[in-house]
């Protein structure tokens, strides 16, 4: 905002620039901001963008999904624009003038002199960096180049400021703002300023009422006691030559003009006669001064790396659910359970960061970071659907729009599976940063590793090769009693989230699921009187989908001090009646203020699994003893005692194993796949082992009639209908 530092010589001087002036002027002013709005809105739409706060655009657009849902957000943007603006400032310019002919090389070189000493007097240093991240966020910088009379003790000085884009107005259309026929600079200022500067003005502004474009924030900005001011700058012929004008104005209130002035109307604000600013442009387009930046570039991964992850969590919650302890009379909707299309949605996105990161430009970091994250979770989904499925479609072409064959017959296993163990290749040479545990790391990619070979070892024939290769990946991850929490709570506390057991993890934030896993995990309140809800039972929205069986009921209570139950298995009163309910404490999320707020992060693997594969490769190997050892680090903390299993005999530590997989890993989805590799799935599943000798597919899932309907080259899955 230009400063008013010159003084008014309004005694007897005609008055040129009055009401009905400013009158005009605010009309120009509000063409002017009509013409900029779809700016102003891209500007604060990227410095959501910026902020990670753009799930919000994006619900805006119709690009969020289901509002209830996860809303991850991974810092790639961020790092992409932090690398760019490093380099900017390593690359600090020097000013240099050159002579424009001989006879100014002394000027020249004085001016040389005197530039870099006038930059560090006005800390340039620090509006050049802020204009570095104008220029990468919206595409602009804009400089205020000033005469501050104040600057110097009253000598005066050059005053070179950053100015807010949102603030500035020019004419429609113009790429150079000097071809503008007027321009316009806005600032709210509290009433109290102006009249403490303008007396006058005590009693003529009004409340409120101002309209100006601002950046989104959290708190909420009051303006009702501000006013806008406005520095207005046009032009004037004398002589033939063009006379830069200025006039201060709030409402119809004329605070300073140079036309009003006599010793400054012929001469003009300043003596080039140029608007005093500078628009510093990153990437030109026609028609406008500003150009676009590197958020405008990388909008559009961000949205597909985030739109990937959101799918982790429903992709898990569907694809791993542990069927065979849900109630026979239980709500529970099939056919919610046996549609892949979330799977699938999610490999699309994977598919569409593989077929275009690479010709993005990216640096080799972030270039690795997104195809190492899109080729783990494709590798991810895939295993899970080659598991719950068998044969299924191999969907390896990104989709944009419905053009092209989308509809896929279902591919042999065999197929799937050479796929997965490709992706896991690709993903170790991508994956190197160990930093978030939110996204793929090392660690990830070995769990997923040695779970796909155990599974290829022991459920898909594939031979002794992929126990050396789950062996490997065990032996990668470095085991040892410092990885686990040593209270098994803590691993799943909201206060603790991504802690050091934790490999691979849904991670949540405060606000970030209004309906997280905790959502399904909770008593309706209708059914919990008051004086018990949250007190101790957890009530949400929904409804209650957990239910044990008696059997598994008296697993989890069978070692009296195992430190695993007070979290796995949860009974209180929930009411007058007496009468109780029962629940697991896992992923129940906090209470805050009285709400439940669900942001218990959805763990997808951890150390104490890795022990668990370990016992089961040592197993396998006939390794009892060394099965049972890498048991003990479970049983150390479950109940104090890192030698609990003695019996070293092959029935013996096969049952040890699956009860404390059973124990360990209730309600993670991941006990399933255990008793299928052990095959011990038909002595806890009475249901599924009725049905062994009638189905062969018994231990998959069919497809939905909904999939068959859309894709005729689909077929169900032999044995079921």
């Amino acid at each position: 905002m230009e400063q008013e530092t010159r003084t008014a010589r309004d005694a007897g001087a005609p008055v040129k620039i009055g009401a009905e002036a400013v009158r005009a002027a605010a009309e120009v002013l509000r063409r002017y901001r009509a013409g900029k709005q779809n700016l102003d809105r891209r500007i604060i739409d990227n410095e959501q963008f910026w902020k990670l706060r753009h799930w919000e655009q994006m619900e805006k657009a119709g690009e969020g999904g289901n509002p209830e849902d996860v809303r991850p957000a991974s810092g790639w943007l961020v790092n992409c624009i932090l690398s760019k603006h490093a380099d900017a400032m390593d690359c600090y310019p020097e000013p240099t003038v050159l002579p424009r002919e001989p006879g100014d090389r002394q000027e020249a070189e004085t001016l040389s002199r005197i530039l870099p000493v006038l930059l560090k007097n006005d800390r340039f240093r620090r509006t050049y960096s802020k204009a570095w991240w104008d220029k990468l966020k919206s595409g602009c910088a804009v400089y205020g180049v000033f005469w501050d009379n104040e600057k110097l003790h009253g000598l005066g000085d050059v005053s070179i400021r950053s100015m807010d884009v949102l603030n500035l107005f020019w004419e429609p259309g113009v790429t150079d703002i000097q071809e503008s026929e007027h321009f316009f600079c806005t600032e709210l200022v509290p009433n109290n300023h102006l009249v403490r500067r303008w007396p006058e003005l005590e009693g003529k502004l009004g409340r409120g009422g101002a309209q100006v474009s601002r950046y989104l924030f959290d708190d909420k900005v009051d303006t009702s006691e501000q006013s806008l001011v406005v520095d207005w700058y046009y032009h004037t012929e004398r002589e033939g030559r063009q006379v830069l004008q200025y006039c201060k104005f709030v409402g119809e209130n004329v605070l300073y003009a140079t036309e009003n002035d006599p010793e400054m109307a012929a001469r003009g604000w300043y003596d080039h006669g140029k608007y005093p600013f500078v628009f510093d442009t990153l990437f030109p387009e026609e028609g406008t001064p500003c150009g676009y930046g590197y958020v405008d570039l990388c909008k559009s991964a961000q949205k597909q790396i985030d739109l990937m992850n959101q799918a982790i969590l429903k992709n898990t919650l569907a694809a791993a659910t542990p069927r065979f302890f849900i109630r026979a009379d239980g709500a529970v909707n099939e056919n919610e359970y046996a549609d892949w299309t979330a799977l699938y949605t999610t490999v699309n996105q994977a598919n569409l960061v593989i077929r275009h990161v690479p010709a993005m430009g990216l640096k080799e970091k972030p270039r690795a970071f997104c195809l190492g994250n899109a080729h783990f979770i494709r590798a991810y989904c895939f295993f899970q659907i080659a598991r719950i499925w068998g044969d299924a479609p191999l969907a390896l072409t990104g989709y944009e729009s419905t053009a092209g064959d989308l509809y896929l017959p279902r591919a042999p296993k065999a197929e799937i599976f050479a796929r997965i163990e490709s992706d896991l290749t690709e993903a170790e040479r991508y994956v190197t940063d160990n930093s978030d545990k939110a996204v793929a790391t090392p660690a990830a990619v070995q769990m997923l590793k040695a779970d796909y070979a155990l599974w290829m070892y022991r459920v898909a024939g594939g031979g002794s090769s992929y126990l050396a290769m789950a062996e490997k990946a065990i032996e990668a991850l470095n085991l040892s009693a410092s990885r686990l929490e040593s209270d098994y709570a803590q691993v799943f506390s909201s206060a603790n989230k991504l802690n050091k057991e934790v490999i691979f993890a849904v991670h949540q934030a405060n606000g970030e699921a209004v309906n997280g896993p905790g959502y399904y995990l909770g008593w309706n309140s209708n059914y919990v009187e008051a004086a018990y809800q949250n007190n101790p039972v957890p009530i949400t929205g929904g409804n209650q989908w957990w239910w044990y069986t008696d059997r598994y009921k008296a697993l989890l209570t069978s070692v009296e001090g195992d430190t695993r139950t007070k979290l796995t298995y949860n009974r209180a009163d929930y009411g007058t009646t007496i009468k109780s309910i029962e629940w697991t404490e896992k992923g129940v999320g906090q209470m805050i203020s009285g709400a439940r707020i669900f942001d218990s992060d959805f763990i997808l693997y951890r150390y104490a699994e890795a022990f668990l594969m370990d016992a089961e490769i040592k197993y396998y190997r006939k390794d009892y003893g060394g099965a049972l050892t890498a048991l003990g680090e479970i049983t150390k903390r479950a109940y104090g005692n890192a030698a609990y299993y003695t019996d070293q005999s092959d029935v013996a530590v096969k049952r040890a194993i699956v009860e404390e997989s059973l124990k360990e890993l209730v309600g993670e989805g991941r006990t399933w796949w255990t008793l299928i590799r052990l095959d011990a799935v038909w002595d806890y599943n009475k249901d599924v082992a009725d049905k062994r000798e009638s189905n062969a597919n018994i231990l998959l899932w069919p497809i939905t009639q909904e999939s068959i309907i859309k894709n005729s080259k689909l077929k169900q899955t032999e044995g079921w209908y």
